[in-house]
């Protein structure tokens, strides 16, 4: 007998922050990533190689200030693609 396929109407999706802070003003990967506008992977991938922003760890959760996420910003900003 075939399986009956599900009718039931998507319900919307919760709506987040934008950028997601706890008490202490830091955001998770996946904040830091939006604030970013780049994906979860990258923000794991340089964080794995010592690349990306500076991060703190509460036990086993890492966790990214705004600050340090605007610092790194504010390191690879460039006026010109022009390279001296």
């Amino acid at each position: 007998m075939p399986r009956k396929l599900s009718t039931s109407i998507p319900r919307p999706e919760k709506e987040l922050d934008a950028y997601p802070v706890d008490e202490r003003g830091y955001t998770d990967s996946r904040g830091a990533a939006d604030y970013k506008k780049i994906s979860v992977s990258k923000i794991n991938k340089d964080r794995h190689f010592g690349v990306g922003a500076e991060y703190v760890v509460f036990g086993r959760a890492v966790r990214y200030s705004y600050a340090a996420l605007d610092a790194e910003a504010a390191k690879n900003r460039r006026s010109s693609t022009r390279r001296r």
